[in-house]
């Protein structure tokens, strides 16, 4: 698959992989990957400021990967954004999620909106981005907790 940009003298620029925003919830979490084990280059190159801003971009990537995966796995598709209907064929697979898959969805989310650059952090609180493993750690939560629960969700006839 591939797509075309712009640049600012030059249209039609022949991207190799989907833009961001089309890539499906694996193929984010692969470029999540990739770019923790760049993060991790740097951590252990001591390039502390290069090493914040990639992890500050990263969690603000998983972030937005979280809010992907609860509406193409925890909602089904039923509800999409800029959609014009409801896909209620499949509206009985939302009845997978249990209150685990919640609560780790609700913590997986919340880890990444605290090292976001969205959000300005109060003079007091400004934390130091986590650690390489810590980083991968994070990435694979959201990859186990998305396979375990389209698991479940395949299961529901």
């Amino acid at each position: 698959l591939a797509h075309l940009t712009r640049g600012q003298d030059v249209v039609g620029i022949v991207n190799k992989d989907l833009p961001w925003t089309a890539s499906s919830i694996r193929d984010r979490i692969d470029k999540l990957e990739k770019a923790a084990r760049d993060a991790k280059r740097l951590f252990e190159a001591h390039d502390d400021e290069g090493y914040r801003v990639a992890v500050a971009t990263l969690y603000s990537r998983l972030r937005a990967t979280w809010e992907r995966a609860l509406e193409d796995i925890v909602f089904a598709n039923v509800i999409m954004r800029h959609r014009d209907y409801i896909n209620t064929k499949d509206l009985k697979r939302v009845t997978a999620l249990e209150e685990g898959d919640a609560q780790t969805f609700q913590s997986g989310f919340k880890k990444c909106c605290d090292f976001v650059d969205a959000h300005d952090p109060s003079r007091g609180h400004d934390p130091e981005p986590p650690e390489p493993n810590d980083v991968m750690q994070d990435i694979q939560i959201l990859k186990d907790w998305s396979e375990a629960l389209r698991g479940k969700m395949n299961g529901v006839s």
